[in-house]
């Protein structure tokens, strides 16, 4: 049977509503709507309008919020069994739209709504589809129901939306609630949907046919059943068309309604022709990645035949676990060897077909090389074996190095092998076995006798404790060499390069060894007597009669009170004094940091810091008049302003030119504009700045120039 859609404007045939409570008055709240394919006729709405009232007082609580659609989804076109195919050019897409809304509390809480016209006239259990619209919406509770955090119930699965007539089907619609709580379901009438999307709640119901209601909604001659705790609905239809349902889902908390989720969706019923399906397994040399028959004991099954339902075995003797019902399944055998898989195709139906493959599962025998590592160059002889449990078929053959007494040999074990030069020497072992191959890279070290020379410096630079050094190795070297480092301090190291810290004050040797590896060469070393002199350090520390400063006494003590130093200098604002103590008057407002600086005889120096909060005061002072005239007396207008930020100060003439501009608290102007002093006059200024508070201020006023 085919339907077609003749429609207004959306053929939307249902949808839901649910919200998700992220705290902090965030609400993410998500719609899905059912309908056709047609873009042509009828685009997708992106984005989609939504409503939110107010249920306090019934109003809108602000303009429509506009829902981006985020997935777009094409619904099973399967149908009630594995073997009926879908309506020819059916096509029905399941539209997703979400939003993050912000919902100061109130006491009455919120209602979102999403309505729309109009159905499909195809719809057979109501009166008039075409007159029938849709609306969808969700309550998010307001304080005085004293529900505080929640979220409501996710319902289950969309639905298949395909039956079969005189086929019986059990489909779980059962949800989940992220917070706990209790879930009843029942069979409930659609909401009907409006042309005015600010009309609040409550909505009008859709018309069902006659014969037709929420609880019987494939007609009274067909079977409908709904169980209120698993949430399974189960029917037997008897009649062709397309029918809409409503299913409501009721959330409980210690036996209180919190509230209700409806989805409004539909199911079309028709009679179903059985069809031919064929299984395939697609070979084990086809697959991805296969090089060979010794890749593990997993294998990632591929059907390449028709969609359906699955039944796969693979082939494990006196086993009832070896078998899935995925349509990709991974199988991991219990162990190597050859299994007859197969794959039923739609089990138990009128259409059921099957496959069969042969699987040859291998591991890769575990095995390594046992050999010396490394030997001196004179006398050398390396003796080669293969351990682990390779295979009873297994063969061995060894290639060596063109210096090597033998340039390849077979086995499991071989040797003595010897080389006439020195160097690394690598070697290949192939394995092969019945089913599996394999290649090992490897090598030995044949060493030289080394000689060796060593030397070291370190920086040249006063050292005072505590003393971080870096040693530069300046040895050299013919071959492979190790080195280990004595600092004299108790602790030592084997790098090239290495550093230590001295904290204690003194002389110190320093001795640097040099070992050949594999006792090619003597061990050497060198001795610098008493090469680190460590001199103490003194101890800064300042201190102050206090760290919090007002503009009305300005003034703070600083004091002295290092150690084991032989001068001092204090640095506070911009001066640089050896006096104790010191009396300092601040001038700055803000975060002041001033230190002193301690030095001994041995030239080693300390810091100590001390932090001085000094608040702010607003000081403006802007002259009124000055006299250009060069007699010495009031020649310069002088700008003094005091803990301002972001001045800009600007003085005009009349024709709006600007005669004088500076973004400095103090600055000075002699008049002069292009090389000239202005003329006796009114000129006006402009000042703008930013207060302690960051508060933008504006001050505009004249200055007087008397020549």
């Amino acid at each position: 049977m085919t339907f077609s859609f003749i429609g207004r404007t959306t053929h939307i045939l249902g949808g839901e509503m649910s919200y998700e409570d992220l705290g902090n008055d965030l609400y993410k709240v998500t719609f899905k709507v059912y309908r056709d394919c047609n873009l042509a006729t009828n685009p997708y709405e992106d984005p989609a309008e939504v409503n939110v009232f107010d249920l306090t007082n019934g109003t809108s609580s602000n303009s429509p919020e506009m829902f981006p659609l985020i997935a777009i989804e094409d619904l099973h076109l399967i149908g009630a069994t594995a073997c009926d195919s879908a309506p020819n050019n059916a096509c029905y897409r399941l539209l997703t739209y979400e939003k993050i809304l912000s919902l100061p509390p109130t006491s009455g809480g919120y209602y979102v709504s999403y309505t729309r016209c109009c159905r499909t006239g195809s719809i057979t259990n109501m009166i008039n589809g075409l007159n029938e619209g849709m609306t969808v919406g969700t309550t998010i509770p307001g304080i005085n129901s004293n529900i505080g955090f929640n979220s409501s119930p996710v319902i289950g699965p969309e639905p298949e939306i395909f039956l079969c007539v005189g086929v019986p089907i059990d489909f779980s619609l059962a949800g989940s609630d992220p917070d706990g709580d209790s879930l009843v379901y029942e069979l409930v009438n659609p909401l009907s949907g409006t042309y005015d999307p600010n009309l609040p709640p409550p909505y009008p119901l859709v018309s069902f046919g006659v014969g037709y209601s929420a609880q019987q909604p494939l007609g009274a001659s067909s079977q409908v059943s709904l169980d209120p705790v698993t949430g399974v609905l189960s029917m037997n239809p008897n009649q062709q068309g397309m029918f809409q349902f409503g299913l409501q889902v009721s959330e409980y908390r210690n036996g209180q309604l919190i509230g209700t989720t409806l989805r409004d969706f539909f199911f079309i019923v028709r009679a179903c022709a059985s069809l031919s399906y064929q299984a395939d397994i697609r070979a084990q040399e086809n697959l991805n990645g296969f090089e060979d028959y010794c890749q593990g004991l997993t294998i990632n099954f591929v059907n390449q035949g028709d969609f359906g339902t699955y039944l796969w075995d693979f082939g494990v003797t006196n086993s009832t676990t070896d078998t899935s019902s995925l349509e990709f399944p991974s199988f991991t055998f219990p162990q190597s060897g050859i299994y007859d898989v197969s794959l039923i195709l739609n089990p138990g139906t009128q259409c059921a077909d099957t496959a069969f493959s042969q699987f040859k599962v291998y591991e890769l025998p575990s095995f390594s090389i046992d050999k010396d590592s490394s030997q001196c160059l004179d006398g050398n002889a390396f003796d080669f074996q293969v351990l682990g449990n390779p295979n009873d078929s297994s063969t061995f053959t060894w290639i060596f190095d063109s210096d090597a007494t033998l340039a390849n040999a077979s086995g499991s074990q071989v040797g003595p092998i010897s080389y006439a030069s020195s160097g690394i020497k690598p070697f290949t072992l192939y394995y092969q076995d019945n089913y599996c191959a394999d290649t090992l890279f490897d090598s030995v070290a044949v060493v030289d006798a080394s000689s060796i020379t060593l030397a070291f410096t370190k920086p040249d630079e006063i050292a005072c404790f505590p003393y971080s050094v870096q040693f530069e190795n300046l040895s050299s070297t013919s071959g492979s060499v190790q080195f280990y480092w004595d600092f004299g301090n108790g602790m030592n190291s084997t790098g090239i390069n290495p550093s230590t810290i001295y904290n204690v004050p003194g002389l110190y040797d320093v001795t640097l060894y040099g070992i050949s590896d594999n006792g090619c060469a003597d061990t050497l070393s060198i001795t610098y007597t008493e090469y680190i002199e460590v001199f103490p350090s003194p101890t800064a520390v300042i201190d102050a009669n206090r760290t919090y400063v007002t503009p009305y006494d300005p003034v703070v003590e600083f004091y002295n009170y290092s150690q084991n130093y032989s001068s001092f200098s204090f640095h506070v604002e911009d001066q640089i004094v050896s006096v104790d103590p010191y009396q300092h008057t601040f001038v700055q407002s803000g975060v002041h940091q001033p230190f002193l600086i301690a030095s001994n005889d041995f030239g080693c120096v300390d810091t100590a810091f001390i932090q001085i909060d000094v608040e702010g005061e607003e000081t403006i002072f802007i002259p009124n008049a000055f006299t250009p005239n060069g007699d010495g007396k009031n020649d310069q207008f002088v700008l003094n302003v005091f803990d301002l930020n972001d001045l800009e100060f600007r003085i005009f003439n009349r024709t709006g030119n600007v005669l004088f501009h500076t973004n400095a608290s103090q600055a000075v102007w002699d008049g002069n504009y292009k090389g000239e002093i202005v003329p006796s006059g009114v000129y006006p200024f402009f000042m703008r700045y930013l207060d302690l508070n960051n508060i933008p201020k504006v001050i505009e006023g004249t200055i007087t120039v008397i020549k």
